[in-house]
Protein backbone atom coordinates (compact mmCIF):
# COMPACT_ATOMS: atom_id res chain seq x y z
CA UNK A 1 0.00 0.00 0.00
CA UNK A 2 1.09 3.59 -1.07
CA UNK A 3 1.15 6.95 1.24
CA UNK A 4 -2.16 8.66 -1.06
CA UNK A 5 -3.93 11.84 -1.13
CA UNK A 6 -7.53 10.57 -0.23
CA UNK A 7 -7.60 12.30 3.26
CA UNK A 8 -7.61 15.44 0.95
CA UNK A 9 -10.33 14.29 -0.91
CA UNK A 10 -14.06 15.84 -0.63
CA UNK A 11 -16.09 14.72 2.00
CA UNK A 12 -18.46 13.52 -0.54
CA UNK A 13 -16.06 11.18 -1.79
CA UNK A 14 -14.35 10.08 1.14
CA UNK A 15 -18.03 8.76 2.28
CA UNK A 16 -18.63 7.15 -1.39
CA UNK A 17 -15.13 5.57 -0.72
CA UNK A 18 -15.86 4.39 2.50
CA UNK A 19 -19.48 2.78 1.38
CA UNK A 20 -17.72 1.23 -0.91
CA UNK A 21 -14.88 -0.62 1.48
CA UNK A 22 -17.31 -1.09 4.42
CA UNK A 23 -19.33 -3.23 2.14
CA UNK A 24 -16.84 -5.21 0.60
CA UNK A 25 -15.82 -5.77 4.34
CA UNK A 26 -19.06 -6.93 5.64
CA UNK A 27 -18.81 -9.34 2.29
CA UNK A 28 -15.51 -10.76 3.46
CA UNK A 29 -16.08 -11.34 7.12
CA UNK A 30 -19.43 -12.87 6.53
CA UNK A 31 -17.72 -15.25 4.22
CA UNK A 32 -14.76 -16.25 6.11
CA UNK A 33 -15.01 -15.39 9.64
CA UNK A 34 -17.08 -18.46 11.68
CA UNK A 35 -18.39 -15.96 14.16
CA UNK A 36 -19.46 -13.52 11.41
CA UNK A 37 -21.28 -16.12 8.97
CA UNK A 38 -23.05 -17.89 12.86
CA UNK A 39 -24.21 -14.39 13.51
CA UNK A 40 -25.27 -13.12 10.20
CA UNK A 41 -27.59 -16.56 10.34
CA UNK A 42 -28.80 -15.61 13.68
CA UNK A 43 -29.78 -12.17 12.81
CA UNK A 44 -31.28 -13.05 9.65
CA UNK A 45 -28.74 -10.60 7.47
CA UNK A 46 -28.27 -11.05 3.94
CA UNK A 47 -25.10 -9.23 2.47
CA UNK A 48 -26.76 -8.07 -0.34
CA UNK A 49 -29.08 -6.29 2.14
CA UNK A 50 -26.23 -3.46 3.22
CA UNK A 51 -26.56 -0.95 0.44
CA UNK A 52 -26.18 2.42 3.08
CA UNK A 53 -24.67 3.22 5.93
CA UNK A 54 -27.75 3.13 7.66
CA UNK A 55 -28.31 -0.46 6.45
CA UNK A 56 -24.47 -0.86 7.93
CA UNK A 57 -26.13 0.46 10.86
CA UNK A 58 -28.74 -2.01 11.55
CA UNK A 59 -25.94 -4.76 12.19
CA UNK A 60 -25.19 -5.99 15.84
CA UNK A 61 -22.42 -4.39 17.81
CA UNK A 62 -18.88 -6.64 18.47
CA UNK A 63 -17.75 -6.40 21.74
CA UNK A 64 -14.70 -6.95 23.69
CA UNK A 65 -16.11 -10.24 25.59
CA UNK A 66 -16.85 -11.84 21.75
CA UNK A 67 -13.36 -11.29 21.01
CA UNK A 68 -12.27 -13.27 24.52
CA UNK A 69 -14.92 -16.03 23.68
CA UNK A 70 -14.47 -16.56 19.85
CA UNK A 71 -11.11 -15.38 19.35
CA UNK A 72 -10.44 -17.74 16.98
CA UNK A 73 -13.99 -17.93 15.26
CA UNK A 74 -13.06 -14.39 13.94
CA UNK A 75 -10.34 -15.50 11.87
CA UNK A 76 -10.42 -15.13 8.33
CA UNK A 77 -7.17 -16.85 6.68
CA UNK A 78 -5.44 -20.18 7.38
CA UNK A 79 -2.63 -20.29 9.84
CA UNK A 80 -0.74 -20.56 6.78
CA UNK A 81 -1.22 -17.27 5.45
CA UNK A 82 -0.43 -15.74 8.96
CA UNK A 83 3.10 -14.02 9.56
CA UNK A 84 2.41 -12.48 13.10
CA UNK A 85 0.72 -12.61 15.82
CA UNK A 86 -0.30 -9.13 18.33
CA UNK A 87 -2.31 -9.05 21.30
CA UNK A 88 -3.98 -7.13 23.57
CA UNK A 89 -2.75 -5.80 27.06
CA UNK A 90 -4.78 -7.65 28.67
CA UNK A 91 -5.70 -4.46 30.22
CA UNK A 92 -9.63 -4.69 30.44
CA UNK A 93 -9.68 -8.74 30.67
CA UNK A 94 -7.81 -11.58 28.89
CA UNK A 95 -5.55 -10.59 26.13
CA UNK A 96 -6.91 -11.51 22.40
CA UNK A 97 -4.50 -12.51 19.68
CA UNK A 98 -4.57 -10.88 15.91
CA UNK A 99 -3.37 -12.69 13.59
CA UNK A 100 -1.50 -10.46 10.63
CA UNK A 101 -0.58 -11.51 6.90
CA UNK A 102 1.47 -10.09 5.58
CA UNK A 103 -1.15 -7.54 3.47
CA UNK A 104 -2.37 -6.32 7.33
CA UNK A 105 1.32 -5.62 8.17
CA UNK A 106 1.28 -3.32 4.56
CA UNK A 107 -1.65 -1.81 6.19
CA UNK A 108 -0.31 -1.24 9.42
CA UNK A 109 2.81 0.41 7.41
CA UNK A 110 0.68 3.07 5.57
CA UNK A 111 -1.35 3.54 8.62
CA UNK A 112 1.40 4.61 10.78
CA UNK A 113 2.67 6.53 7.54
CA UNK A 114 -0.27 8.41 7.60
CA UNK A 115 -0.60 9.13 11.10
CA UNK A 116 3.25 10.65 11.35
CA UNK A 117 2.50 12.65 8.02
CA UNK A 118 0.09 14.23 10.15
CA UNK A 119 2.74 15.36 12.29
CA UNK A 120 4.87 16.83 9.50
CA UNK A 121 7.20 13.77 10.13
CA UNK A 122 9.62 13.19 6.56
CA UNK A 123 13.10 11.26 5.38
CA UNK A 124 14.97 13.74 6.50
CA UNK A 125 13.65 12.74 10.02
CA UNK A 126 15.00 10.75 13.08
CA UNK A 127 13.00 9.36 15.71
CA UNK A 128 13.84 7.71 18.48
CA UNK A 129 11.01 4.90 20.24
CA UNK A 130 10.43 4.79 23.56
CA UNK A 131 7.76 2.35 23.76
CA UNK A 132 7.12 -1.71 23.70
CA UNK A 133 8.62 -2.93 20.81
CA UNK A 134 8.23 -6.95 21.90
CA UNK A 135 5.79 -8.67 24.08
CA UNK A 136 3.15 -9.36 20.93
CA UNK A 137 2.52 -5.77 21.39
CA UNK A 138 1.81 -3.74 18.47
CA UNK A 139 2.59 -0.41 18.58
CA UNK A 140 6.08 -0.58 18.69
CA UNK A 141 6.41 -2.40 15.48
CA UNK A 142 4.19 -0.68 14.01
CA UNK A 143 5.46 3.10 14.64
CA UNK A 144 8.72 1.41 13.30
CA UNK A 145 7.45 0.25 10.04
CA UNK A 146 5.68 3.40 9.91
CA UNK A 147 8.52 5.58 10.15
CA UNK A 148 10.91 3.50 7.98
CA UNK A 149 8.29 3.59 5.02
CA UNK A 150 8.31 7.05 5.20
CA UNK A 151 11.99 6.70 4.85
CA UNK A 152 13.04 8.38 8.42
CA UNK A 153 15.94 7.02 10.45
CA UNK A 154 14.86 5.05 13.45
CA UNK A 155 16.43 4.09 16.75
CA UNK A 156 14.32 1.28 18.42
CA UNK A 157 14.98 1.46 22.05
CA UNK A 158 12.03 0.34 23.50
CA UNK A 159 9.89 1.02 26.31
CA UNK A 160 11.58 2.24 30.11
CA UNK A 161 15.66 1.96 30.42
CA UNK A 162 15.71 5.53 31.14
CA UNK A 163 19.25 6.27 31.67
CA UNK A 164 20.18 4.32 27.98
CA UNK A 165 17.05 6.59 26.50
CA UNK A 166 18.87 9.79 27.91
CA UNK A 167 22.27 8.67 26.42
CA UNK A 168 21.32 7.76 23.20
CA UNK A 169 19.38 11.08 23.00
CA UNK A 170 22.58 12.50 23.75
CA UNK A 171 24.42 10.61 21.46
CA UNK A 172 22.67 10.49 18.57
CA UNK A 173 20.78 13.30 18.73
CA UNK A 174 17.36 12.53 16.84
CA UNK A 175 14.90 15.45 16.28
CA UNK A 176 11.65 13.28 16.79
CA UNK A 177 10.38 11.13 19.91
CA UNK A 178 7.57 8.59 20.28
CA UNK A 179 7.03 7.97 23.82
CA UNK A 180 3.99 8.36 26.64
CA UNK A 181 3.89 11.24 28.37
CA UNK A 182 4.64 10.54 31.82
CA UNK A 183 7.94 9.07 30.80
CA UNK A 184 8.99 11.73 28.72
CA UNK A 185 8.53 13.49 32.24
CA UNK A 186 10.77 11.47 34.15
CA UNK A 187 13.02 11.64 31.57
CA UNK A 188 13.44 15.16 32.02
CA UNK A 189 13.72 14.86 35.85
CA UNK A 190 16.34 12.40 35.45
CA UNK A 191 18.36 14.40 33.06
CA UNK A 192 17.95 17.68 35.20
CA UNK A 193 19.86 15.64 37.69
CA UNK A 194 22.79 15.19 35.57
CA UNK A 195 22.67 18.90 34.60
CA UNK A 196 20.99 17.95 31.13
CA UNK A 197 18.71 20.71 29.69
CA UNK A 198 16.07 18.26 27.29
CA UNK A 199 15.62 21.45 25.76
CA UNK A 200 19.30 21.32 24.42
CA UNK A 201 18.81 18.38 22.86
CA UNK A 202 17.33 19.27 19.59
CA UNK A 203 14.10 17.35 19.84
CA UNK A 204 11.66 19.29 17.27
CA UNK A 205 8.69 16.38 17.26
CA UNK A 206 6.94 14.46 20.01
CA UNK A 207 4.21 11.78 19.24
CA UNK A 208 3.05 10.61 22.46
CA UNK A 209 0.40 7.92 23.23
CA UNK A 210 -1.27 6.01 26.20
CA UNK A 211 -2.00 9.44 28.09
CA UNK A 212 -4.14 11.91 27.49
CA UNK A 213 -2.52 15.30 27.12
CA UNK A 214 -5.75 17.37 25.48
CA UNK A 215 -8.78 19.01 27.34
CA UNK A 216 -12.25 19.05 25.64
CA UNK A 217 -11.43 22.03 23.75
CA UNK A 218 -8.68 20.61 22.40
CA UNK A 219 -5.78 22.67 23.92
CA UNK A 220 -3.03 21.35 26.35
CA UNK A 221 -4.00 19.68 29.59
CA UNK A 222 -1.67 19.72 32.83
CA UNK A 223 0.26 17.05 31.23
CA UNK A 224 0.45 18.19 27.63
CA UNK A 225 1.49 21.87 29.04
CA UNK A 226 4.53 20.14 30.97
CA UNK A 227 5.80 18.21 27.94
CA UNK A 228 5.76 22.01 25.99
CA UNK A 229 7.43 23.67 29.18
CA UNK A 230 10.09 20.41 30.15
CA UNK A 231 10.96 19.72 26.10
CA UNK A 232 10.29 23.09 24.61
CA UNK A 233 7.69 21.22 22.20
CA UNK A 234 4.26 21.21 21.37
CA UNK A 235 3.28 17.63 21.21
CA UNK A 236 1.13 14.98 18.60
CA UNK A 237 -1.62 13.11 20.21
CA UNK A 238 -2.57 10.04 18.75
CA UNK A 239 -4.75 6.91 19.82
CA UNK A 240 -4.91 3.57 18.67
CA UNK A 241 -5.59 0.28 19.29
CA UNK A 242 -4.65 -3.54 18.93
CA UNK A 243 -7.77 -4.16 17.72
CA UNK A 244 -8.32 -1.61 15.27
CA UNK A 245 -4.71 -2.01 13.61
CA UNK A 246 -5.31 1.96 12.94
CA UNK A 247 -4.76 5.17 14.54
CA UNK A 248 -5.95 8.62 15.03
CA UNK A 249 -3.64 10.97 14.76
CA UNK A 250 -3.15 15.01 15.50
CA UNK A 251 -2.23 16.78 12.94
CA UNK A 252 -0.15 20.64 12.59
CA UNK A 253 -3.27 22.33 13.61
CA UNK A 254 -3.98 20.30 16.26
CA UNK A 255 -8.17 20.12 15.23
CA UNK A 256 -8.73 17.35 16.85
CA UNK A 257 -7.27 13.48 15.88
CA UNK A 258 -7.50 12.54 12.47
CA UNK A 259 -8.77 8.82 10.69
CA UNK A 260 -7.73 7.13 8.10
CA UNK A 261 -10.96 6.81 5.93
CA UNK A 262 -9.73 3.92 3.63
CA UNK A 263 -8.64 2.30 6.76
CA UNK A 264 -10.90 2.60 9.48
CA UNK A 265 -14.92 4.04 9.56
CA UNK A 266 -16.35 4.90 12.85
CA UNK A 267 -19.16 6.23 14.58
CA UNK A 268 -20.15 7.67 18.15
CA UNK A 269 -23.00 6.31 19.95
CA UNK A 270 -24.95 7.15 23.29
CA UNK A 271 -25.71 3.86 25.57
CA UNK A 272 -28.45 2.80 23.92
CA UNK A 273 -26.65 2.59 20.89
CA UNK A 274 -27.56 5.09 18.57
CA UNK A 275 -25.65 8.17 16.99
CA UNK A 276 -25.04 11.34 18.68
CA UNK A 277 -24.16 14.94 17.00
CA UNK A 278 -20.74 15.66 16.43
CA UNK A 279 -19.27 17.10 19.19
CA UNK A 280 -21.38 15.39 21.74
CA UNK A 281 -19.84 12.65 24.22
CA UNK A 282 -20.40 8.63 23.08
CA UNK A 283 -18.80 5.61 22.75
CA UNK A 284 -16.23 5.01 19.57
CA UNK A 285 -17.35 2.33 17.53
CA UNK A 286 -14.95 0.89 14.95
CA UNK A 287 -14.58 -0.85 11.88
CA UNK A 288 -11.67 -2.42 10.33
CA UNK A 289 -11.01 -1.72 6.17
CA UNK A 290 -8.97 -3.39 4.24
CA UNK A 291 -7.71 -6.20 6.99
CA UNK A 292 -7.75 -9.65 6.03
CA UNK A 293 -6.64 -11.42 9.20
CA UNK A 294 -9.53 -10.43 11.25
CA UNK A 295 -11.48 -7.37 10.63
CA UNK A 296 -14.37 -6.37 12.70
CA UNK A 297 -17.30 -5.19 12.11
CA UNK A 298 -19.10 -1.93 14.59
CA UNK A 299 -16.40 -3.11 17.23
CA UNK A 300 -17.55 -1.03 20.74
CA UNK A 301 -13.94 0.22 22.19
CA UNK A 302 -15.98 0.85 25.39
CA UNK A 303 -13.38 4.51 24.64
CA UNK A 304 -15.53 7.99 25.38
CA UNK A 305 -14.82 10.83 22.58
CA UNK A 306 -17.05 12.57 20.49
CA UNK A 307 -16.82 13.29 16.39
CA UNK A 308 -15.15 16.52 14.93
CA UNK A 309 -16.47 16.66 10.78
CA UNK A 310 -15.32 19.46 8.42
CA UNK A 311 -12.29 20.49 6.44
CA UNK A 312 -9.39 20.73 9.18
CA UNK A 313 -6.81 23.87 8.59
CA UNK A 314 -4.53 20.93 7.86
CA UNK A 315 -6.67 20.83 4.58
CA UNK A 316 -7.88 17.00 5.46
CA UNK A 317 -11.46 16.13 5.18
CA UNK A 318 -11.31 13.31 7.05
CA UNK A 319 -13.53 12.90 9.78
CA UNK A 320 -11.53 13.33 13.56
CA UNK A 321 -12.25 12.42 17.43
CA UNK A 322 -11.66 14.38 20.10
CA UNK A 323 -9.80 13.28 23.18
CA UNK A 324 -10.44 9.88 25.25
CA UNK A 325 -11.85 11.01 27.94
CA UNK A 326 -12.70 7.82 29.74
CA UNK A 327 -13.67 4.52 29.66
CA UNK A 328 -17.26 3.44 29.33
CA UNK A 329 -16.66 0.86 32.09
CA UNK A 330 -14.54 3.51 33.98
CA UNK A 331 -17.74 6.00 34.46
CA UNK A 332 -17.98 7.03 37.91
CA UNK A 333 -21.19 8.05 39.58
CA UNK A 334 -21.00 9.39 42.67
CA UNK A 335 -24.13 10.77 44.73
CA UNK A 336 -25.81 11.78 41.05
CA UNK A 337 -22.69 13.01 39.47
CA UNK A 338 -21.35 11.65 36.59
CA UNK A 339 -17.39 11.75 36.20
CA UNK A 340 -14.58 9.58 34.22
CA UNK A 341 -11.07 8.71 35.51
CA UNK A 342 -9.45 11.04 32.80
CA UNK A 343 -11.50 14.49 34.57
CA UNK A 344 -9.96 13.51 37.99
CA UNK A 345 -6.35 13.27 36.32
CA UNK A 346 -6.97 16.61 34.74
CA UNK A 347 -6.89 18.28 38.51
CA UNK A 348 -4.05 15.65 40.28
CA UNK A 349 -1.66 17.06 36.82
CA UNK A 350 -2.14 20.44 38.25
CA UNK A 351 -0.35 19.48 42.05
CA UNK A 352 4.00 19.05 40.93
CA UNK A 353 3.55 17.69 44.54
CA UNK A 354 1.86 14.46 43.13
CA UNK A 355 4.25 12.09 41.19
CA UNK A 356 2.41 9.80 40.59
CA UNK A 357 -1.40 8.24 41.50
CA UNK A 358 -4.36 5.50 41.14
CA UNK A 359 -7.59 6.50 41.11
CA UNK A 360 -9.73 3.60 43.06
CA UNK A 361 -13.76 3.05 43.17
CA UNK A 362 -15.55 1.54 45.27
CA UNK A 363 -19.02 0.64 45.97
CA UNK A 364 -20.35 2.46 49.00
CA UNK A 365 -23.84 3.07 50.96
CA UNK A 366 -26.86 3.05 48.43
CA UNK A 367 -24.34 1.84 45.62
CA UNK A 368 -22.93 4.98 45.14
CA UNK A 369 -19.32 4.62 43.91
CA UNK A 370 -16.88 6.00 46.52
CA UNK A 371 -13.22 7.26 45.20
CA UNK A 372 -10.26 6.64 46.93
CA UNK A 373 -6.84 8.59 45.27
CA UNK A 374 -3.58 7.07 46.08
CA UNK A 375 -1.19 9.52 45.60
CA UNK A 376 2.58 9.35 45.41
CA UNK A 377 4.37 12.47 47.03
CA UNK A 378 7.42 13.21 49.11
CA UNK A 379 5.59 15.13 51.58
CA UNK A 380 2.39 16.74 52.13
CA UNK A 381 0.13 18.46 54.79
CA UNK A 382 -3.42 19.25 55.58
CA UNK A 383 -3.24 22.14 53.36
CA UNK A 384 -2.49 20.37 50.38
CA UNK A 385 -4.81 17.44 50.64
CA UNK A 386 -7.76 19.68 51.54
CA UNK A 387 -6.72 21.77 48.00
CA UNK A 388 -6.48 18.33 46.14
CA UNK A 389 -9.83 18.12 47.25
CA UNK A 390 -10.99 21.45 45.97
CA UNK A 391 -9.30 20.95 43.02
CA UNK A 392 -11.42 17.53 41.97
CA UNK A 393 -14.58 19.07 43.28
CA UNK A 394 -14.36 21.94 41.13
CA UNK A 395 -13.57 19.63 38.39
CA UNK A 396 -15.76 16.82 38.80
CA UNK A 397 -18.47 17.86 41.81
CA UNK A 398 -17.19 15.01 44.01
CA UNK A 399 -15.16 14.98 47.33
CA UNK A 400 -12.39 12.11 47.33
CA UNK A 401 -11.16 10.13 50.02
CA UNK A 402 -6.92 10.33 49.77
CA UNK A 403 -4.77 8.15 50.81
CA UNK A 404 -0.71 9.15 51.04
CA UNK A 405 2.13 6.63 49.44
CA UNK A 406 5.89 7.14 49.11
CA UNK A 407 6.19 7.52 45.10
CA UNK A 408 8.12 4.45 44.69
CA UNK A 409 5.47 1.64 46.75
CA UNK A 410 2.85 3.81 44.27
CA UNK A 411 4.93 3.22 41.22
CA UNK A 412 4.90 -0.42 41.95
CA UNK A 413 1.15 -0.40 42.28
CA UNK A 414 0.83 0.71 38.70
CA UNK A 415 2.92 -1.58 36.84
CA UNK A 416 1.08 -5.59 36.94
CA UNK A 417 3.52 -7.96 35.88
CA UNK A 418 3.14 -9.30 32.05
CA UNK A 419 1.02 -6.17 31.09
CA UNK A 420 2.48 -3.61 29.30
CA UNK A 421 0.36 -0.37 30.60
CA UNK A 422 0.35 0.97 33.77
CA UNK A 423 -2.50 0.57 36.05
CA UNK A 424 -3.64 3.66 36.98
CA UNK A 425 -7.64 2.81 37.76
CA UNK A 426 -8.76 -0.09 40.00
CA UNK A 427 -12.22 -1.28 39.68
CA UNK A 428 -13.43 -2.56 43.17
CA UNK A 429 -17.43 -1.98 42.73
CA UNK A 430 -19.63 -4.65 43.36
CA UNK A 431 -20.93 -7.07 40.40
CA UNK A 432 -24.49 -8.59 39.72
CA UNK A 433 -24.79 -11.23 37.54
CA UNK A 434 -27.89 -10.42 34.83
CA UNK A 435 -28.38 -13.62 33.14
CA UNK A 436 -24.94 -14.96 33.64
CA UNK A 437 -23.64 -11.42 32.64
CA UNK A 438 -21.33 -9.52 34.54
CA UNK A 439 -22.61 -5.88 35.28
CA UNK A 440 -21.79 -3.08 37.46
CA UNK A 441 -24.99 -2.67 39.87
Amino acid sequence: MQLTDREFMSSEEINQMQLELVKQTVGYAGQNSKYYRKTFKQEGIQLEDIKSFADFSKLPFTGKDDLQIYNEELFCVPKTEIVEFVSTSGTTGEPVVFPLTKNDLERLKLNEALSFSCANAQNTDAFQIMVNMGNLFVAGLAYYLGLTHLGATTYRIGAGLTQRQLYLLNKFRPNGLVSVPSFLIKLRNVALEEGIDVKDLGVEKIVLIGEPILEMDLTSNSLGKKIEEYWGVRPFSSYGSTEMSTSFAECIAHQGLHSHPELIYFEIVDEKGQPVPDGMLGELIVTTLQAEGMPLLRYQTGDITFKISGRCDCGRSTDRIGPIIGRKNQMIKSKGTTIYPGQIEKALLAFKEITDYIIQVSTGAEFSDVITLKLGMEQTDENLIRRIKEQVNAIGRVTPEIEVYQPAIIEKMTHVEGKTKQRKFIDLREQVDLGGRGERI
